[in-house]
């Protein structure tokens, strides 16, 4: 019986590479040439600001052409959270914002059945918890009666699923 170990094989491919990378980086002034970009994103709205550089004299100099993009945080007051769907990266990668008033918003994940009540408070928007599962598609519920004391506008309350005696509490 033959047994293959692919491990020889990748780790005399990565040498290989790693001498070779290590051949050319030594090959004539690696200063020369050289350009570090650092690029910080943070969500929010995107301003962007491009510098060029004037071209230089000497044919062998490089030209550089910097794009800098910067991103600023939006701002809004601690009463209402921002409706854009940025707000709620921290929860999705590609948020898609369903309902929102500044209080409370229903957003989920784009193409997908993952959708979550969130509520603005202490200057961010936070998951507000299911009171229960759908006994069939096991989706979250959530008692009417809860929302509406905790103040969830009726245009919400119309767009969740509602709790039934016999879903699942918890």
């Amino acid at each position: 019986m033959i047994l293959h170990h692919p491990r020889p094989l990748t780790v005399l491919l990565t040498l290989g590479a790693a001498l070779f990378l290590g051949a050319c980086a030594a090959d004539g002034d690696s200063a020369a040439g050289t350009v570090t970009e650092t690029m910080t994103v943070t969500p929010g709205i995107t301003t962007p600001t491009t510098t060029t550089a004037t071209p230089a004299t000497d044919t062998n100099s490089p030209t550089l052409v910097t794009t800098t993009t910067q991103v600023t945080p939006p701002t809004m007051p601690d009463r209402f959270g921002g409706c854009e769907p940025a707000f709620f990266l921290d929860e999705f990668t590609s948020p898609v914002v369903l309902f929102c008033d500044g209080a409370w918003a229903r957003a989920g994940q784009a193409q997908t059945d993952h959708v979550l009540v969130f509520r603005y408070r202490d200057g961010r928007w936070l998951s507000h918890p299911h009171d229960g599962r759908d006994v069939f598609t096991q989706y979250p519920c959530y008692d009417e009666e809860k929302l509406r004391a905790t103040g969830a506008p009726e245009e919400l309350i119309s767009q969740v699923s509602l709790c039934e005696p016999e879903d699942e509490q918890g």
